[in-house]
């Protein structure tokens, strides 16, 4: 799960204390649930090994009380495209690793349903020590039960 929360990261453009704005770009087809999504990374680059702080930020324009999401990764490995990660899941399940409020009622939230309305959410992970340095490319994306897209957003983000 906290390979989850560290690819978390690629949903949309990262504002970064130490360094560099990764530019990410909606991969749906429709209207996403989750609007005006901003999720900041500290520290950036990424370090393996080290401690990460996650925080996201978003707005739901409906509850959402079930879903499921996707993680694609991909590197270059010898001068071609391999994919390194791919996870499926429950978006109800994985929500535990966050720590998140709504910031119009104030109300503490951490599994399904995720209220309508604006949030932001915080997890401290520790990027595993054998992830290999250099640029991935990657894409996550949510759907809830019925079919509607939640969010699908793809960046290139660096991991030293």
């Amino acid at each position: 799960m906290s390979l989850v929360v560290g690819l978390l990261l690629l949903l949309a453009r990262i504002s970064l204390s130490y360094g560099a704005q990764i530019e990410t770009s909606n991969c749906s087809n429709a209207n996403t649930v989750l609007q005006d999504v901003v999720v900041e990374a500290v520290p950036y680059p990424i370090k393996a090994g080290e401690n990460a702080t996650i925080s996201l930020r978003g707005n739901l324009t409906k509850e959402v009380s079930n879903g499921t999401y996707e993680v694609r990764a991909t590197g270059r490995i010898l001068f071609v495209n391999v994919e390194v990660l791919r996870l499926t899941g429950n978006i109800c399940q994985a929500a535990g690793i966050f720590k998140c409020n709504s910031t119009s009622s104030g109300e503490t939230f951490n599994n399904c349903p995720f209220p309508k309305g604006p949030f932001s959410c915080e997890a401290n992970v520790i990027v595993p020590t054998a992830a290999p340095s250099g640029t991935y490319h990657a894409t996550i994306s949510a759907t809830t039960t019925d079919d509607n897209s939640i969010f699908c957003e793809s960046a290139d983000v660096k991991i030293e």
